[in-house]
């Protein structure tokens, strides 16, 4: 599908433009393919994109073993522990889990990627509700560090590769949303 890859080629070229007058690496594109058929999923990765992020756990795992094994796939919804085990044992290349919000998760995913038995280790995002929004999931910011501890000291199946955050909507200026994030970091 032509348009897929053009469009794909336009996202990529403007987010290198401006990391280019910034002055700063290019960030990973995670192409979100929520609702979308596999045929368009196959078509970016024609065009070379390996990055895909998934928000229902049925829909990855329904996907996943019907396209290429080599896949990167990221979790990006709000993931109940109960499905955990389903997530993990259904998608073996899963890359990452983007919304890990509470120990109990952490504690779900970490068992179920030991029973999985896993090569790697699986990477985890603490999400952290920023704008105390009751629409969003993610932590509160002060249960961020105890969380991210967690996950350090108590989940060997799991990295903790950082936090993530969703600013209000509608909000024009982002900036507060992250400089909270900032300040909630673990040391």
């Amino acid at each position: 599908d032509a348009s897929v890859k053009d469009n794909l080629d336009a996202v990529n070229a403007a987010i290198s433009s401006v990391c280019a007058q910034l002055g700063k690496p290019s960030p990973r594109l995670v192409a979100v393919s929520k609702v979308q058929p596999n045929e368009k999923i196959e078509a970016a990765y024609s065009a070379g994109h390996r990055h895909f992020g998934e928000n229902y756990v049925q829909e990855l795992v329904g996907k996943a073993p019907e396209l290429p094994g080599d896949i990167c796939w990221h979790f990006i919804g709000m993931l109940q522990s109960n499905k955990a085990k389903m997530l993990v044992q259904g998608v073996p290349s899963l890359y990452m889990v983007e919304s890990v919000h509470s120990i109990k998760t952490a504690t779900a995913l970490e068992k179920a990627c030991a029973n999985a038995e896993r090569e790697e280790k699986l990477k985890v995002l603490v999400q952290v509700n920023t704008s105390d929004e009751d629409a969003k999931s993610g932590c509160e910011p002060k249960d961020a560090p105890p969380l991210a501890k967690h996950i350090v000291d108590a989940c060997p199946h799991l990295t903790l590769s950082g936090l993530m955050t969703i600013g209000k909507f509608d909000d024009p200026n982002p900036e507060p949303y992250f400089a909270m994030l900032s300040e909630v970091r673990p040391s």
